[in-house]
């Protein structure tokens, strides 16, 4: 996947939209100046992307850098003569979108561990096909920007109580088979909401595809 460069992205902001969280191209407007969203790949980041996103918090905000309950960043305090600067030195460290209007439903969740622990199943391939079609498709940019998706492969660190619009969870490590439900999290326990039902991997794109074009036809 090829993420913008800041000559494709800094000239052009995106407008508001209903219920939208601040981004890298939308920043909100707080008392102590405006705050930046910075989205991570499976919430993920190199040691170089962590120190250059320290190194614009302290040239371009207050400093502070905030943790989000999605695995996100956001930097405080960022003045109007120092946004575009700041999205631009965040696209030169590799933390865009694929396009620029791919940032705001770029909510593929996974277990920071994933693919990397044995006794699960590796979600990330499947999870990086969701998160190029969701950048690259433009109807579904037209999804809520609180839109989210959360793929499960039974790793022992996971999100297991935040509710997700879909969600998918590997059955077992062995058997290449995801449960799946919509508007909740996979079941932990004897009284949660259980799976609407199971899909083999090699199908679940195409489910979850499926999926995404009946929300987008209920909200035409």
């Amino acid at each position: 996947m090829s993420q913008l460069s800041t000559m494709d992205a800094v000239p052009n902001r995106i407008e508001d939209r209903r219920s939208a969280c601040p981004g890298l191209f939308r920043l909100a407007k707080a008392l102590d100046g405006a705050i930046c969203r910075v989205k991570l790949t499976f919430g993920t980041l190199s040691a170089e992307q962590a120190h250059r996103i320290a190194d614009a918090a302290r040239q371009f905000g207050n400093g502070v850098i905030e943790i989000t309950n999605r695995a996100n960043l956001q930097i405080r305090g960022v003045r109007p003569d120092t946004e575009n600067p700041l999205i631009a030195a965040l696209l030169a460290a590799g933390l865009g979108p694929l396009t620029d209007r791919g940032d705001d439903v770029r909510n593929v969740m996974v277990s920071p561990i994933a693919g990397v622990v044995p006794g699960s199943f590796d979600v990330r391939p499947l999870a990086l096909q969701l998160l190029e079609i969701l950048q690259t498709d433009a109807s579904y940019q037209r999804l809520s920007p609180k839109f989210s998706i959360l793929v499960d492969g039974g790793e022992s660190v996971a999100m297991v109580e935040h509710p997700h619009d879909i969600w998918l969870s590997a059955i077992d490590a062995e058997s290449p088979r995801f449960a799946l439900g919509v508007a909740g999290m996979p079941p932990t326990g004897a009284d949660d909401t259980s799976a609407l039902g199971s899909v083999d991997a090699s199908r679940a794109m195409q489910l979850v595809t499926a999926i995404l074009d009946v929300f987008i036809d209920w909200n035409a």
